[in-house]
């Protein structure tokens, strides 16, 4: 009797599948080998160990001392003990207003172990019922289960729930905002708009978007949401609070070293990884003139653009969270999760090319399976050793962001401005 070859005969759909499980096992292969040779905290939830401790201080030392470096490294480092330079402990801080931190403090009730699971399961039940309720409520249909699986399979979600970020809220806040925009409720969308605050570098591009498109009323609920949320964080924390916050946002702007931004998706990692490679500083010339080039691009695109409440909008939205994610200082994989309400309202209704959505979900592993070519190389002496998985990941982003804003620019019919 003949032997059958492995894997002979399949179909693309078996391909598919086939490649989904791997995923699946190399995610729980990297969760595993977090916890065996690094604990909890050490890379394996590090970013909730920032939420928690914030939460664990405002219980036990008040609001006021949650952007306490000296305090934050006490209370991390029997958790956290990996990233130090020059022998001094780096911490991992929080950089959000502190009203965010009002459910952490719940959270902070817990220990850090039983927060951080009960967190990501949360966060991925919310995930899955609310991108249910999105599509049912704008499209009066159910999302498509294998479509479904191959954007819940996909490492920006994983790459979130394994930092323990808190992304699965900026995108609700920005689905809320699409939702209400398509609704013609622009107050009710512009209140939403606030709730990114908790990562204000999401905004960079979209308000000053909202400004030139004249969108006064959606402007209107986020000045609203912004009020409310700057004045009770200054009950929260006071004048010397918000201080010490502007400091932390300084810091991450000019680099600590959990900001990790050569893992990032943005020109920022673009001018960090060249700069790596070619042990120069000529890296910056790129960035600059890359930022400036896509800042250009999402102006022409928005003033040129359909107006803010038609049915056109979610693909102009698109291309801006897109555009933003390369050209705001601080944008991580996770991050990305914002374009999932319009990317998926998008491809439910088939005007998303299947080779974006295929990209999409097959683009990491193969920046993986690259990054693991050169380690090999590199233990063989053929290679420089080098950071080639954040390489790889990180050039995966920024190109994926690029080709959402060339769709976006290939297929727009551009009208005249409107005023809302």
């Amino acid at each position: 009797m003949k032997r059958r070859i492995p894997f002979q005969g399949l179909d693309s759909r078996s391909w598919r599948n086939l490649i989904l499980f791997a995923m699946l096992i190399f995610y729980l292969f990297q969760i595993g080998q977090a916890l065996y040779f690094n604990n909890l905290f050490n890379t394996l939830g590090s970013d909730f160990l920032g939420f928690w401790t914030a939460g664990h201080m405002a219980n036990t030392q008040g609001y006021a001392r949650i952007y306490d470096a000296n305090l934050v490294s006490r209370i991390q480092k029997p958790y956290h003990e990996v990233i130090e330079t020059d022998n001094i402990y780096a911490p991992i801080m929080t950089a959000f207003f502190p009203v965010f931190g009002i459910p952490f403090q719940l959270l902070a009730l817990l220990k850090a172990s039983h927060a951080f699971t009960f967190w990501s399961i949360l966060n991925f039940v919310a995930l899955i019922l609310y991108l249910r309720f999105f599509i049912h409520d704008l499209l009066q249909k159910s999302i498509p289960p294998e479509l479904f699986a191959l954007l819940i399979i996909s490492y920006p979600v994983f790459h979130n729930f394994f930092w323990g970020q808190l992304d699965v809220w900026l995108l609700i806040c920005m689905g809320e905002f699409m939702r209400a925009v398509l609704h013609k409720k622009p107050f009710i969308s512009g209140l939403w708009l606030a709730g990114m605050l908790a990562k204000p570098q999401a905004l960079i591009l979209i308000i000053p978007a909202l400004f030139l498109r004249r969108a006064w009323k959606e402007l209107a609920g986020f000045t609203t949401g912004v009020f409310a949320i700057f004045i009770i964080s200054f009950l929260l924390v006071g004048t010397q609070g918000l201080r010490e916050l502007l400091n932390v946002w300084l810091g991450f702007a000019s680099g600590i070293p959990t900001n990790a931004p050569d893992h990032m998706v943005n020109w920022r990692m673009i001018m960090v990884q060249w700069n790596a490679l070619t042990n120069s500083n000529s890296g910056v010339v790129i960035a600059v003139l890359g930022s400036f080039v896509t800042l250009l691009i999402s102006v022409f695109i928005w003033r040129k653009s359909a107006p803010v409440n038609s049915e056109e909008f979610p693909v102009v939205l698109l291309g801006l969270i897109a555009s933003t994610a390369v050209f705001t200082w601080h944008s991580h994989i996770h991050m990305m999760l914002v374009l999932l309400p319009p990317f998926l309202y998008l491809a439910i209704q088939n005007r998303l090319p299947a080779k974006i959505i295929n990209y999409w979900v097959f683009g990491p592993p193969i920046a993986l399976m690259l990054s693991f070519i050169c380690l090999l190389f590199t233990k063989f002496g053929i290679l420089p050793d080098f950071g080639y998985e954040a390489l790889f990941l990180g050039l995966w982003g920024f190109s994926f962001n690029l080709i959402i804003l060339a769709w976006v620019i290939s297929t727009r019919r551009f009208t005249s401005p409107h005023r809302s």
